[in-house]
């Protein structure tokens, strides 16, 4: 459930969906928001309960509630909605919902303004410093770690985290737009409601807000702190203690398994893969785990590439005195784009969909990587990989890698499939001869 303020014919509105994202859904879960209660917060004012009616669109057969908001400036909207008991599977399930808008000058402002009153259920959003936007979770104003989160970034797919022990999520910060952010915080506890039984109560809340031009991340920094803060935010493995794995590789027609393992400066042992997969498997690795140890040697000063118009991947700057002449796009605190001339080639890398972590840092998940020949600025061949990720302890490692290639000798399709993955120990660490 998702509360929203839009403007009406005169005045605006509160607006309130039963949807994935806060826009109109199906109109037959109208009937299903009888149970919801509504509130507008004004400062200075008294809580007004608002009066909800319900409205269909049956050309689209969409539909919601709505109620008139008569105040103007920063407002907060507030939604209860118990739903009842679910049948999920072979579980029954409590559904509670929660809804919170926060309008005009109220988004991001870290004051009392911007927490509910009348929800349980609570996402605070704040704007830290310059550079950092958290979302806090809060539980009868109490903060829940390991808590589910789900935002959608002005402009971009929603995106999964996991909320710290304070019940944090820290973000770069977007550039201005509208966010929309989901929380669910689950009890195990059986119980009984309108003389049904359930077996757990699943408490779901949402968040509306928009961060105004003026207290967004500067749209103009230099070119040097625009790649500067793009690099801070890349997931890393600070004091990486190294990890061990059983790697699996598939071919379009063939499979092979062995292990490896990855010590603390990034040395790669590979054992039980045939020549082949050794050396497959070692191209992959290296590139994996030099994009995720911590430091890096390009250099830090950059400028500005002038360009006719705004570009789809981010702005576009070169890195001074760098003999590849490396040229990346960023986009959203993330570089998108990096592109690179090597002797007799050429290459680009894309990056199309990213992960955040628990610490709000990004990592790659589908990217491409399209290689030139310099010369004559003919396609050699491209690849589409896909990353997943998975948590062991304070890093994120691999779980699982595909990659789709093409050239002129065909297109083949090869996963790397990491299991019984391991944090090394000084013991086992000792213990690993090359």
């Amino acid at each position: 459930m998702w509360v929203d303020a839009e403007a009406g014919e005169g005045t605006r509105q509160a607006k309130v969906y039963f949807s994935e994202q806060p826009r109109a859904g199906s109109a037959h879960l109208v009937d299903r928001m009888k149970s919801a209660v509504a509130w507008e917060f004004t400062p200075g004012n008294e809580p007004m309960r608002l009066a909800l009616s319900a409205w269909t669109d049956k050309s689209r057969d969409v539909g919601g509630l709505a109620a008139a908001l008569p105040g103007e400036g920063a407002c907060r909207l507030e939604v209860d909605c118990p739903y009842g008991v679910f049948h999920h599977g072979e579980t029954s399930l409590l559904l509670h919902y929660y809804a919170k808008h926060l309008g005009g000058e109220s988004s991001g402002d870290p004051g009392s303004f911007v927490r509910a009153k009348r929800l349980p259920l609570d996402i605070v959003p704040e704007v830290v410093g310059d550079d950092e936007l958290t979302l806090r979770v809060e539980w009868q104003g109490k903060p829940v770690g390991g808590c589910e989160l789900d935002v959608v970034l002005p402009g971009s797919q929603p995106r999964e985290f996991m909320t710290d022990p304070q019940g944090t999520v820290r973000l770069p910060r977007a550039r201005a737009g509208k966010y929309a952010v989901r929380a669910k915080y689950v009890v195990h506890e059986p119980g009984e409601s309108g003389g049904e039984r359930y077996a757990q109560l699943w408490h779901i809340a949402t968040l509306t807000f928009a961060l105004p031009a003026k207290v967004a991340a500067d749209d103009s920094p230099t070119a040097s702190k625009l790649l500067d803060d793009a690099r801070r935010t890349r997931a890393v493995w600070n004091n990486f203690p190294g990890f061990t794995s059983t790697l699996t590789i598939r071919t379009d027609d063939r499979s092979q398994t062995g292990t490896f393992t990855v010590d603390s400066e990034g040395k790669i042992t590979l054992k039980g893969l045939d020549e082949l997969g050794k050396g497959f498997a070692r191209q992959q690795l290296e590139s994996l785990v030099m994009h995720r140890l911590p430091g890096n040697t390009l250099p830090t000063e950059a400028e500005y590439v002038d360009e006719p118009a705004a570009h789809v991947m981010g702005r576009s700057v070169r890195l001074a005195e760098e003999r590849m002449g490396s040229v990346y796009r960023i986009r959203d605190h993330m570089i998108t784009e990096v592109n690179r001339t090597m002797g007799n080639m050429r290459f680009t890398i894309t990056l199309l969909d990213a992960f955040h972590d628990t610490e709000g840092k990004y990592l790659p998940h589908v990217f491409t990587v399209s290689f030139w020949n310099a010369k004559t600025g003919e396609l050699e061949s491209n690849h589409t990989y896909d990353q997943q990720w998975t948590r062991v302890g304070q890093f994120d490692l691999p779980a699982k890698l595909t990659i789709v290639s093409s050239d002129n000798k065909g297109r083949r399709v090869t996963q790397m499939i990491f299991t019984d993955l391991r944090l090394l120990t000084p013991k086992t660490a000792s213990a690993i001869k090359p």
